[in-house]
């Protein structure tokens, strides 16, 4: 009886369960090396690639100076960084945001992820010509997968026309603004997933099986093992019971 509601269990968590909080590190702010801030209208983007599918939150590393600041910052999640549809938009107050936490981006799993490209893009709506708010990220090309724009404020200044933000010190931080970042980098971010076990299940499979040879390249020699290593394991439990009855 234990065995078949073990099994049982194992088919329904298979058909129709889904594996929670399944995730991908790419870049530890730790490590980051460059704060990008997000005055005006400065907007931020990352290309990146879901591995599995069920992409369902976003975390982004933020440094915030003003935590009583009621501006607003709006997330766009899109298949990619120029398209003018958005898959999910979130807008949030600045306020509820803690320097060097991650900060969840929550939204409904997206169970066509795997594989897929997707961009963040990220942008202040307070219009103000400076700001607090800004991303860690790298100095480097750290994700092989994506990368990361940055287009500083362009808001008119007094007695000037259309131009960047010249160096804005915040202590103990010297901000450094560009019009256009040329340099390849990426931020911080980790992406979590939610998908359904058994489409979950085939993406790790896939995975474990590229690139190796022989039967070692095929998914169903993992299946194989797994089924022969489950069959080991309710022998095994066979024995212990009648051993025990004896």
């Amino acid at each position: 009886i234990l065995l078949l509601i073990i099994a049982s269990g194992s088919v329904y968590q298979l058909l129709w369960g889904r594996i929670s909080n399944f995730d991908t590190v790419y870049y530890s702010p730790l490590y980051s090396t460059d704060i990008y801030f997000l005055a005006g209208d400065a907007q931020i983007t990352q290309e990146f690639e879901a591995e599995y599918p069920g992409l369902s939150r976003i975390e982004l590393y933020f440094e915030n100076q003003a935590n009583n600041n009621s501006n607003e910052v709006v997330f766009h999640l899109k298949q990619q960084c120029d398209a003018a549809e958005d898959i999910e938009t979130l807008t949030v107050k600045q306020v509820s945001i803690v320097s060097k936490q991650a900060f969840p981006l929550t939204f409904s799993p997206l169970d066509d992820s795997a594989g897929r490209r997707y961009c963040i893009v990220v942008e202040s709506k307070s219009g103000e010509v400076n700001s607090s708010l800004g991303v860690y990220a790298s100095g480097v090309d750290t994700y092989p997968r994506g990368s990361a724009t940055y287009k500083s404020n362009t808001i008119a200044l007094p007695n000037s026309s259309a131009v960047a933000l010249t160096n804005q010190i915040w202590l103990p931080i010297v901000q450094k603004t560009q019009p256009v970042v040329q340099h390849p980098f990426d931020i911080g971010f980790k992406l979590y997933y939610s998908g359904k076990t058994g489409a979950t299940l085939q993406t790790l499979l896939r995975q474990l099986a590229a690139y190796k040879p022989g039967p070692l390249g095929q998914p169903m020699f993992y299946i194989f093992l797994l089924l022969l290593y489950g069959g080991l394991i309710a022998i095994l439990w066979v024995v212990i019971l009648k051993v025990q009855k004896n």
